[in-house]
């Protein structure tokens, strides 16, 4: 491992690859720092209104989701705190970038099981919102169905494996609920229609979903569009998201890293390469940027002639948009920085890709494999790629 490259990993507190476990097994979250979360809820909180619900279970679900937004809340709220205070010069900004990298807004195990699925089917979903909006009265209206119907679905959620406003905004007026029981599974299941990419069962009969999506087969199979089998009705529970794939899980603890580690690959850490290894080639900079794709940043025509700082800036932006562009996809966001049109189908990484100049690159995979190299990236993207080519 390079000198430069272990500073790059004892900054993060990060470390070589660890040889004793399975490689492709650790928990990227702990991999990359991010913390679990302890906060309790701030003193003073107020109690949850027990007239809620008539039924207690009702009341105590409701208290504990609100124990655990508040709880979420106040964490985020530091954590965006001390990333205005890292802007002010001197040592109220040392202070809040410490305390913003210390503090990471971190996930449920649901959260990241929605983050899962997310990961496996967005190629194949249209862009979002995937929920409906309402009018006020309506909201209050469904909020009141939801409950009365003991509906298995959380209002005040922003994430959602299923647009359940959508179904019951299509629903007024009609006699029929709309839901059947599953013969499978036994149990109420509504229609595909409002699922989203959320979903481990995401399919081409939802209205977010593109005419490529994975599609069902005798009611029971999810086959997606190479021919391969993602889900079986009769075996697998629609509970169950899909395995985590080795990817990060906080854009905002991973772009700085990220950024680093395509600056050392991409030349070094030298800011001022310029890449001649083709006619017209105009890459320049620690990150090799084009010129039309630097397009003046910081009102230098070219990155080799921005200072290290704007250079920084730049790449970190990019890979921090790259990571909540692909939901926290660590492997995706380096793709993108190497060839965006190709970042969100890691299916294809494996095979050269065709420029639509009829020029051909290297496969993305090489690309990405060796940005991770000597990193605890390195063992996780084996198994990230045979997770998508399966």
């Amino acid at each position: 491992m390079s000198g430069t490259l272990d500073a790059i990993l004892k900054q993060y507190g990060l470390g070589a690859p660890q040889t004793d476990a399975p490689m492709g097994m650790a928990d990227p979250t702990k991999a990359l720092g991010a913390q679990s979360d302890p906060t309790p809820a701030p003193p003073g909180t107020p109690p949850v209104d027990p007239a809620i619900g008539s039924n207690p279970m009702d009341n105590l679900r409701q208290a504990l989701a609100y124990a655990h937004q508040l709880a979420h809340a106040a964490k985020s709220s530091i954590h965006a705190g001390a990333k205005v205070a890292a802007q002010v010069p001197g040592v109220v900004g040392d202070v809040g970038a410490q305390v913003a990298q210390a503090i990471v807004p971190t996930m449920s195990p649901w959260e990241q099981g929605l983050q899962n699925n997310y990961r496996f089917n967005s190629p194949y979903a249209k862009p979002g919102p995937y929920t409906t909006q309402l009018n006020p009265q309506q909201e209050q209206a469904f909020r009141q169905w939801v409950m009365a119907n003991h509906v298995n679905f959380d209002p005040s959620s922003k994430v959602t494996d299923y647009d359940m406003r959508g179904f019951w905004l299509s629903q007024q007026g009609k006699a029929g609920a709309g839901t059947e029981v599953n013969a499978q599974d036994g149990k109420i299941h509504y229609p595909d229609t409002y699922k989203t990419p959320y979903d481990r069962t995401f399919s081409n009969e939802s209205k977010y979903a593109t005419p490529d999506a994975p599609h069902w087969k005798d009611n029971r199979y999810l086959i997606d569009k190479s021919g391969k089998q993602v889900f079986d009705q009769s075996t697998q529970s629609e509970d169950d998201p899909y395995p985590a794939s080795p990817s990060t899980a906080s854009a905002s603890a991973s772009a700085p890293l990220l950024a680093d580690l395509i600056r050392q690959h991409e030349s070094g850490g030298n800011y001022a390469a310029i890449n001649h290894d083709q006619p017209g080639n105009t890459a320049s900079g620690a990150y090799q940027y084009t010129d039309p794709t630097w397009a003046g940043y910081g009102g230098y025509r070219s990155a080799a002639l921005a200072p290290r700082a704007v250079q920084d800036q730049r790449a970190q932006a990019d890979v921090a948009a790259s990571l909540k562009r692909y939901g926290g996809d660590a492997f995706k966001a380096i793709a993108h920085h190497y060839l965006p049109a190709a970042a969100n189908d890691p299916a294809t990484w494996s095979q050269p890709y065709k420029l639509p100049n009829g020029h051909t690159v290297a496969p993305v995979a090489d690309y990405v494999k060796a940005t991770v190299a000597n990193t605890p990236l390195q063992g996780q993207f084996d198994a990230y790629l045979k997770h998508y080519s399966g």
